[in-house]
């Protein structure tokens, strides 16, 4: 890794983490809300909300400048996350921008978003409570150069300290360069799930 720090995520890192998640997962956001020049607000919120509700787990890694090539973002327990949106006022927040324009989101694709998340909930309501990899990207410049292996490896030292006793994370298969670190770091296929884009391997690592 090329001059990087890994530190916890500040307030102000969280614009350009937001960016990088665009980037690296354009596809996805494409086929949810096509063509929409706001969709950085909507992600940027979410960002803003696992910030808050999750803390430390919330890590990016900086250059010498001070800025944000890759972030990664771990949670022991994901109820914190639903609780966090829930006491927070960020979904009554979010249901506001939305209704009144600022993600540029239609009811349709709003659909097509929670529909996508039950099949999410199909697989994590069937399996016990364990640490999650929730999110990781690294700016394309940095791609190859070790900045994602060494994310995962201070999320994963960061679970530890927590007590997680596994870790699980989904990945879409045609995603090898992922999937390299995730086994390279003992993650294990757990089986397989979908939604509407395709198939996610879940995958997880016994601590």
């Amino acid at each position: 890794m090329d001059c990087l720090k890994i530190i916890n995520c500040r307030k102000e890192h969280i614009p350009a983490a937001a960016d990088i998640f665009c980037r690296a997962f354009a596809d996805s956001i494409s086929m949810f809300a096509p063509d929409n020049p706001h969709i950085g607000e909507a992600v940027r919120d979410i960002f803003l909300l696992l910030h808050q509700s999750i803390g430390d787990g919330f890590l990016v890694a900086i250059d010498d400048e001070g800025t944000v090539q890759g972030y990664i973002v771990v949670t022991d327990n994901i109820r914190r996350l639903w609780k966090g949106a829930v006491l927070s006022g960020f979904l009554f927040r979010a249901l506001y921008r939305w209704l009144t324009g600022c993600y540029g989101i239609g009811l349709a694709s709003v659909l097509k978003i929670i529909h996508n998340k039950l099949c999410y909930m199909r697989f994590e309501l069937g399996t016990k409570p364990a640490g999650q990899i929730l999110s990781v990207a690294v700016n394309n410049d940095c791609r190859g150069r070790g900045t994602g292996k060494a994310l995962v490896d201070q999320g994963l030292e960061l679970l530890r300290s927590m007590g997680a006793g596994a870790v699980k994370l989904e990945v879409r298969p045609e995603n090898h360069a992922a999937r390299r670190i995730y086994s390279g770091c003992g993650f294990v296929e757990k089986g397989r799930t979908r939604d509407l884009q395709g198939e996610w391997i879940i995958m997880q690592l016994d601590m």
